[in-house]
């Protein structure tokens, strides 16, 4: 289920933003209303809104200024802005209101079914750009798990076939196949860099003593004495 979509309602008169409310609550999103340009101003600065309903006469700051002091903010500068006005709209407010950002113009009463089907066509905007990052973010994510395992590879991959260069170094009659790094041991079988280090783990050792030891050890507690061929 998708999370909701927060819409601002901005109008100074409790009467208009009640019927405003009431329009909008069908679409079943998160309606937050302000009751003046500053309040709007606070809302934004905690919340992200799909789109901005803004009442164009406000006492202090009317609803021109309040749009400039909102695309003044980056983090508000795109949200579409609907002014609702209940005065007839000369030329020159439509250019002062176009000139601050706003995307339309709606005059008082307002037709709900018309309000309704332009903000559901922002919320619907606002949840694609919203799907779009989320995708984006998990491709960015996939792809650096996918950088860092063909990283995690090549080093392993390196280190192996290092490995097996040391192996061939030490013992030159053990060659290393260019492909797969498989070692040939002394019977001929081509035997992985682990079957190899596990077979000479398992090779007898010879036995002998160190100059420190062989002072002290008697002859018969050597351990040269046990595997001595008898006289």
């Amino acid at each position: 289920m998708s999370p909701l979509t927060n819409i601002l309602l901005v109008d100074d008169r409790a009467e208009d933003r009640t019927a405003l409310e009431a329009v909008l609550t069908p679409l079943g999103q998160n309606l937050i209303l302000a009751d003046s340009g500053a309040d709007a101003l606070r809302q934004l600065l905690k919340t992200d809104f799909a789109v901005i309903l803004l009442d164009v006469q406000m006492p202090l700051m009317d609803g021109f200024e309040t749009a400039r002091m909102i695309r003044a903010r980056e983090r508000s500068q795109s949200v579409p802005l609907i002014f609702i006005t209940g005065n007839a709209m000369t030329s020159n407010d439509c250019f002062t209101g176009y000139g601050t950002g706003a995307v339309d113009y709606l005059l008082k009463p307002v037709s709900p079914d018309i309000l309704r089907w332009k903000v559901q066509v922002f919320v619907d905007l606002h949840r694609l750009r919203a799907d779009r990052e989320a995708q984006n973010h998990s491709l960015a994510l996939a792809n650096q798990a996918l950088a860092e395992a063909v990283l995690g590879r090549d080093r392993a991959l390196q280190e192996r076939a290092q490995l097996a260069t040391e192996l061939s170094r030490r013992n030159r009659r053990s060659p290393v196949c260019a492909g797969c790094q498989k070692i040939r041991d002394a019977q001929g079988q081509w035997l992985s860099i682990e079957r190899h280090l596990a077979a000479q783990s398992l090779a007898p050792a010879g036995l002998s003593l160190c100059p420190e030891c062989t002072p002290e050890c008697p002859p018969e507690a050597s351990p040269l004495a046990a595997v001595a061929p008898a006289a």
